[in-house]
């Protein structure tokens, strides 16, 4: 178990944020998070602090995953990237993993979210 995590959320729905965070809590007791979703937003917080992960919501009003993904990589920003979709579109997950998402999750399955952040973490932290 990690002793702190520091998430950012891209997303519109603070609920959905507030879930996805709460499925971490057998990852990490501690984990601190923001949430954000438009374009300047994204573009502050990045700059602001250092990430452990940073969970990219599909369909944003502004945004889709695809362009917030390519805008990251475009700074230069390392930090895995998880793309999370409401419904399964194949097209839309195979741009977001071409793009350079670390992985693409189906928001309704909050165990298989836990998982991938768990075995990306992993991976970074050893």
């Amino acid at each position: 178990m990690l002793d702190k995590l520091k998430i950012l959320f891209i997303e519109d729905s603070e609920n959905d944020a507030l879930l996805m965070k709460h499925s971490l809590k057998n990852i990490c007791k501690n984990i601190y998070h923001e949430r954000v979703e438009t374009k300047s937003e994204i573009m502050k917080i990045i700059k602001k602090q250092d990430w452990d992960i940073i969970v990219i919501d599909n369909a944003l009003p502004q945004l889709t995953a695809k362009e917030v993904i390519e805008l990251i990589k475009k700074k230069g920003i390392e930090t895995p990237l998880i793309s999370v979709s409401g419904s399964e579109m194949f097209n839309v997950k195979d741009q977001c993993l071409d793009a350079g998402a670390a992985a693409f999750v189906l928001k309704d399955n909050l165990t298989e979210f836990a998982e991938t952040i768990e075995n990306i973490l992993k991976q970074d932290f050893g």
